[in-house]
Parts: structure tokens; sequence; C-alpha cells
């Protein structure tokens, strides 16, 4: 209705509304005051009890939220908003907190219990988010705090720090660790080899031993025959 002219605003046909919910179902006139709901202006839709008004306003305010557009529902009646609004709650099928907000007083018990809608305890689960995401930032600000205390210490304790040395220190320790894995590696063979020049050695020792024993036989073999040849002949040994 346009209150200058005293005349109704003229409802939009160019938009489509076949894809609103039920809309197959509804009846001619029904759909008019769908149609008249979601058009531009101010619209006046009117019928006795019964012939489905709440449900029309369901519908509208269901295609206009998901058709991304804002609806504020009021009402003189408590109980006429509640049953609106959880009709198009319904049709919507939405799991959102914070989709549609109920201000004011809830007639309606199960849309009291729906915390999706009641704005103080939308509040309050904010408040609880915003609560643990500042406990959150003050334990990482304190691990900041720690952690640059613990910076300022390793500062403190490299003063002087001298790199050329650190790293001659540091190949030292390197070399000598590798040392010891290659003793450690040798230490086995080294054993064996001792072993085998101590048997070389007691070797060599009875060859001499033996060759020793001969030489005295032959020795004495030679005696006997100059003995037999020339009795009284006095031999000298060359080595003696």
């Amino acid at each position: 209705m346009q209150f200058g002219e005293r005349r109704l605003t003229p409802i939009q046909s160019g938009f489509q509304l076949s894809g609103v919910h039920g809309w197959p179902s509804l009846r001619d006139a029904q759909k008019r005051a769908v149609r008249a709901c979601c058009s531009a202006g101010l619209q006046l839709v009117w019928g006795p009890p019964g012939t489905g008004k709440t449900f029309v306003i369901a519908v509208a305010i269901s295609h206009l939220v998901a058709s991304g557009q804002r609806v504020l529902l009021v009402s003189n009646n408590n109980i006429a908003v509640d049953t609106a609004l959880s009709e198009a709650l319904r049709i919507l099928g939405t799991d959102r907190d914070g989709q549609a907000i109920r201000v004011g007083n809830i007639g309606l018990p199960a849309l009291a219990a729906d915390r999706r809608v009641r704005l103080d305890q939308l509040v309050e689960a904010r408040q609880a988010e915003q609560r643990a995401r500042l406990d959150d930032l003050a334990t990482q600000l304190e691990d900041l705090e720690r952690a640059s205390v613990q910076l300022a210490e390793s500062e403190q304790r490299l003063v002087g720090f001298d790199p050329d040395a650190y790293r001659l220190a540091t190949a030292r320790t390197d070399n000598r660790q590798r040392y010891d894995k290659v003793t450690e590696a040798l230490g086995p063979g080294e054993v064996r080899l001792e072993r085998a020049r101590a048997e070389s050695r007691m070797h060599e020792l009875r060859l001499v031993s033996l060759a020793c024993c001969e030489a005295a036989d032959r020795e004495a073999e030679i005696r006997e025959s100059l003995a037999a040849v020339e009795p009284h002949r006095s031999i000298t040994p060359s080595w003696a």
C-alpha cells in the first residue's frame, strides 16, 4: 500500500518462485500471498483463521533468507511470531546458530529451548568462545615470554663465543670419535696378528734348535771318522 496515494503496491511478477518450498502444493491464493510477501513495497496479506497465513509467511521468510536477504518478523502476538519462525526454521532445515534470532518473550516452549535462536544463549556461547580464545592467547603469551627469557640467557652465555675455536673443537671431537671406532674395529685383527707373530717366532726358534742339533750330530760323526783315520791327530773345530 502506498500511503500517499492510498493504494496497494503492485505485486511483482518478474521473478521465479517455482523453487519455493512446497510451491506446487500451494493454492493460487497462497501463491499470490507468497509473491506479495516477496515483492518490493508495502503489501497486505489478509485471510480468515485457518487459511494458512502463518505457513505463507514462513514460506516467504525461508525463500527470502535462502536468497541472501534479511527479514524482520514482528507482531503484537508472541505466539504468532514463534509459530511462524519455527515453521520457517523447519523449512530452511538449518542447524546453524544465529541464522535466526528471537528477541523478546518466547511463548512457544519448543522455541524457547532452541539454542540456535536464543539471543541470550548465543551471546553466552560467543562470550565463552572469546574467553577460551583469550585464555589460549594468554598461554601463548606466557610461552613467548619464557622463550624470550631463555633466548636472553642463551645470548648471555654466548658472550665471547669464538666460532672458529668451536669448529676446531668440534672437528677434533669428531676425529677422536672416528679414531675410536676404527681402533675398536681393528682390535680383533691386531690380536690375531700378534698371535701369528708369536707363532712365527716359536717356529723359527724350533728350526734353529733343530739345525743346531743336526750340526752337533754331524760334528760328532766327523770326529768319529777322523779318529778312525788318524788316531793320533788332534782336531780342533774351526768354530771353537
